[in-house]
Formats: structure tokens, C-alpha cells, sequence
């Protein structure tokens, strides 16, 4: 009587029929039904729309769908017991979700036609090693769900790990850009998943004693095809370590060790291109002064020294304000209106009656203001006059 590891020992006549029971359940499950395509289209709708509004929440919502988990448990006990008819129903199911959802999220794209996405979509265009690691894990955890129906709740938390729906989603909306390298990226990344989850589901179902035969073709094409992934996986792994650790140098270098820009800037952000040769760094920063191209000239060469590699720095500089108590800024005080000049004071008489200056300032008459020359008479007042 052999033994498994996941599961309490079985007769053959036992493994062989809940082998069949699992078979007939993933295979009603895997079809091309109508229910099947309803939540392919909804999934792949809601995956798209919470993509271009960059909410997680909404994308989760989509993953809790996960239609696309049900034909990749059918390749999977496909490949473990050799049954050509379920690989090619579970086969064209998942083909057909996947042009579905690209051709979806491509047309949504196409309508919207935002001039950029955000970090939910651009997040989904760079896999590595570490996403094919969670494939695995998820993938036997589907598995293992499948076989014992009181874990059936487990399916929910698989597809949120694994997230089917947002890579395809992904691929439409960057193609109606046409952006092919981030297209190929999501692309990768479901490629990644789906590999993952049949090879960690085939393991699992053999563990469990679910499969009729000792060897399986489908355990080595799913051996070869993860290799195949891992090539390109790991070279991007390796590069997200080299761009965290050359981030990590640079913020280190910029405020610690350099006196020309460290002091007055403060480091925003970092982005490296590993693309162009020699590398190139774009900086955000916030500067109280000017970023002088000396400056940066400066900070290169000490940068390729310290690397040792060549660098281009680029700066991307805005402006701040320093304002503190001891000196508080000058404000702008609006001037205030103009007034009007005081009218002239009117003087009186002697006799108490008011004289106009204008008037007074003018000539008598014609003759006194020709003869300028003649001295003023002044007649003496009379005794009566006198107070």
C-alpha cells in the first residue's frame, strides 16, 4: 500500500477513484462554458478600469474573481495523468481568456487613452525571481484546496497572491500605447505565474497520491519551462538588487560625502537606466540654490571613482523655500492709494473776511504788473482805523 505525503494512505482502487472524482470536477470546472466567459469578461473588465485608476482595491477585486485558476488546475492533473482530452479542453479555455482579456483592456485603452499609467500598471511590467516564487507557493496551496474541500475557502487568498487577470490587463493597455517592452514584461510576469502554478499543482497532486501513473510528462515539460523562465527572472532580480544597492551608494555619497551638492539638496527620488552606457542616473531633488552644471560634473567624476563604472547624472532640481522664525520672509504689503494734497488754507482779513491766495496772487491790474519797478505806496491808516 504506498504512502504519500500530504494525505493518509490509499488503497490503489481508492487513489484511482478519487483520482477520477477530482478529474471529472476540475474538468466540468475547466470548460469553455458561458458562466466561464462572464467571469473572464468581468474580471478582465474590472482588472482594466482599476488599473487606469491606479486603485488596489479595485484590483483586488479582480483577482478575487480568478477565473483563469480553474483551466490551470485541469493542465495541471492533465499533465499528472496524461489525459489528452482534459489538456486540450483546460488548453483552449485558458487561450481564450487570454486574448479576451488583452483585447478588453486594449480597447478600454484605446478609448481612454491616458497619456501615462500609474504604479499599479508599470509595478506589473518588471517580474523576477521572487513572483515566480510566489507562483509556486500559491499554486500548491490551489492545489492542495482542490483535493480537500473544507480548504475550498483558501482559493480566494491563491488568487489574490497570484494575479492572474491584472498582467493580461496589463498587456492590452501598454499594446494601446505601444509600448511593446512593458507589454513583454506583463507578459513575462503571467507567463511566470501560470508555469508556476501548474508546476507547484503537479507536484502537489502527486504528493497527494492523486495521480495513476509514477512518471509524468507533464512534471518534466513544466521542469523545462520554469528553467526557460528563470533565465530572464533571474537576470532581472539581479539588476532590482544592482539598482537598490547603486540607490542605496547614491544617497549615501549625495548626503554624506559630498560638500558641493550634499549640503544643499535634499534627495527626492532615483531612477537608473541600465540601458544606456554609460548608466544613467536621473535625480530629483529640492535645492535651496541653484544646481550648478560644475556642480554636477563634480559629483560625476566622485560618483564613477566611487562605483567604478562611468555615470551620467542628471538633475532634475526644484526649488524650496527656507523659512524659520529667526528670520521670517519679507511679505509683499500693497502700497497704499495716493491721496489727494491738502486744500489751501484760507486766510483772513483783518477784518475777518476771506481772501482767495489765487486771487491774491494776481496782478492788480494791467498797469501795476507793467511797472514793477515803482515802489509800493503804503497810506498810513486813519486815527479812526487805529484801535
Amino acid at each position: 500500500m504506498p504512502k504519500t505525503l500530504l494525505a493518509s494512505p490509499l488503497s490503489p482502487s481508492e487513489r484511482d477513484r478519487k483520482s477520477r472524482e477530482l478529474e471529472r470536477t476540475i474538468r466540468r470546472a475547466s470548460g469553455l462554458t458561458q458562466s466561464y466567459l462572464f467571469l473572464v469578461v468581468t474580471s478582465a473588465l474590472v482588472a482594466t478600469f482599476g488599473l487606469l485608476a491606479n486603485s488596489v482595491a479595485v484590483i483586488i477585486g479582480a483577482m478575487l474573481i480568478a477565473p483563469v485558476l480553474q483551466p490551470l488546475r485541469g493542465l495541471a492533473l492533465a499533465g499528472v495523468n496524461g489525459n489528452p482530452r482534459l489538456l486540450k479542453r483546460a488548453g483552449i479555455s485558458l487561450l481564450v481568456a487570454v486574448l479576451l482579456a488583452i483585447a478588453l483592456s486594449w480597447f478600454l485603452g484605446r478609448v481612454v487613452a491616458l497619456p501615462e499609467y500609474g504604479s499599479e500598471v508599470l509595478g506589473r511590467t518588471n517580474p523576477n525571481l521572487i513572483d515566480l516564487g510566489i507562483a509556486v507557493v500559491a499554486g500548491a496551496v490551489a492545489a492542495y484546496a482542490s483535493v480537500e474541500h473544507n480548504l475550498s475557502d483558501a482559493i480566494a487568498g491563491t488568487g489574490i497572491a497570484v494575479a492572474l487577470m491584472p498582467p493580461l490587463a496589463t498587456v492590452g493597455l501598454t499594446l494601446a500605447q505601444g509600448d511593446l517592452r512593458a507589454s513583454g514584461g506583463a507578459m513575462l510576469l503571467f507567463l511566470t505565474n501560470v508555469v508556476g502554478i501548474i508546476l507547484a499543482e503537479i507536484l502537489t497532486f502527486k504528493l497527494m497520491g492523486v495521480s495513476r501513473h509514477k512518471t509524468s510528462r507533464g512534471l518534466y515539460l513544466s521542469l523545462v519551462l520554469t528553467s526557460l523562465l528563470s533565465i530572464p527572472l533571474g537576470l532581472s532580480f539581479w539588476e532590482s538588487l544592482q539598482n537598490a544597492r547603486l540607490q542605496r551608494d547614491l544617497r549615501e555619497i549625495l548626503l554624506t560625502e559630498t560638500i558641493t551638492v550634499g549640503r544643499q539638496v535634499q534627495l527626492q527620488g532615483v531612477n537608473i537606466n541600465w540601458n544606456r552606457k554609460p548608466i544613467e542616473v536621473q535625480l530629483q531633488v529640492r535645492a535651496l540654490r541653484p544646481v550648478t552644471p560644475r556642480q554636477v560634473k563634480l559629483v560625476e567624476t566622485f560618483l564613477e571613482n566611487k562605483l567604478g563604472q562611468p555615470v551620467r547624472l542628471i538633475f532634475f532640481v526644484s526649488s524650496s523655500v527656507e523659512v524659520t522664525s529667526d528670520e521670517p520672509p519679507e511679505l509683499d504689503i500693497p502700497e497704499p492709494a495716493p491721496t489727494k494734497p491738502p486744500a489751501p488754507a484760507i486766510e483772513t482779513s483783518p477784518a475777518g473776511s476771506a481772501t482767495d491766495p489765487a486771487a491774491e496772487a494776481q496782478p492788480a491790474s494791467d498797469t501795476e504788473a507793467d511797472s514793477p519797478t515803482e515802489p509800493a505806496t503804503v497810506k498810513p491808516p486813519a486815527a479812526s482805523e487805529v484801535p
